[in-house]
């Protein structure tokens, strides 16, 4: 009994200490906006908003009407928060025009990021989520179809050894080929001499633009930074598969060609170098 306390005692979510870390870096006198984990952490700050108010389009606990978004210099966002998903179901129309608004209006680029924990700061640069013209390069060619919806065009690797959070950015670009009307969710799989060492689901496009928005002919460039648990030296591949998150059914991953799918519909896209 003793043991297992001491084990629950010692054991660090590391979500918990990147998120602290993200915190440090938000200048005490900068005005920020965050969802609701990251309040009580924030409340002594001068300036500080309620994201869900913002998506809600009220002032605080005032419940007043949110005539226009206040100024703030960065975002502190777990883009999986369960509030954000029952506003966006309670008052799909609204908030999701509110989403759009304060990400695609607004000049948020990303400060740090780890997972679905993200922060944003005011600046020029790439964005998290965005809508693009046409793929640049053809790492993958225009070939992977899943559930014949929508196409993963590109995969970029930013880095193939891990950073000192154990956090790998990927770069990911899509085109629908339909209208779509349901979200997709990516599993992350880690296998290393044939077996799964680690599994990491995330949903495609966040909450700011999940595939369901997606009508035909979007083209989509999406960021994700892929939280890695401790691995030991050697090499990993890197590979993921698709569900359907509406049906809880794997998708289909077709493609035309031989390049790249192996069997069970997954599709392997890289490999992970530990020094």
């Amino acid at each position: 009994k003793n043991d297992i306390v001491s084990k629950i005692s010692s054991y660090r979510d590391p979500f918990d200490s990147v998120s602290w870390q993200m915190i440090q870096k938000i200048p005490r006198q900068a005005s920020v906006t965050a969802t609701l984990s990251f309040l009580a952490e924030l409340s002594q700050r001068k300036s500080v908003y309620s994201f869900l108010s913002v998506l809600q389009g009220i002032q605080g606990l005032s419940w007043k009407p949110l005539q226009e978004l206040p100024d703030m210099s960065y975002a502190l966002l777990d883009l999986e928060d369960p509030w954000i998903w029952f506003w966006m179901d309670y008052e799909p129309q609204n908030v999701r025009s509110r989403m759009h608004n304060f990400f695609f209006n607004q000049d948020w680029i990303v400060k740090d990021a780890f997972g679905d924990i993200i922060l944003l700061e005011k600046g020029k640069g790439e964005k998290l989520v965005e809508p693009i013209r046409a793929p640049v390069g053809e790492l993958l060619g225009k070939s992977v179809v899943i559930d014949d919806g929508f196409q993963l065009l590109n995969v970029y690797m930013g880095s193939d050894r891990l950073g000192r959070r154990g956090a790998l950015p990927l770069t990911f670009e899509w085109k629908s080929v339909k209208d779509l009307h349901e979200d997709y969710q990516m599993i992350l799989l880690l296998q290393k001499e044939g077996r799964n060492i680690y599994a990491h689901s995330r949903r495609i496009g966040y909450s700011i633009l999940p595939t369901s928005l997606w009508p035909k002919d979007t083209y989509l460039k999406d960021r994700y930074w892929f939280p890695l648990p401790p691995l030991g030296r050697g090499e990993y591949n890197l590979i993921m598969t698709f569900y359907n998150r509406h049906t809880g059914k794997q998708a289909d991953v077709s493609l035309w060609g031989s390049r790249g799918v192996q069997e069970g519909n997954i599709l392997q896209i890289g490999m992970v170098k530990v020094p």
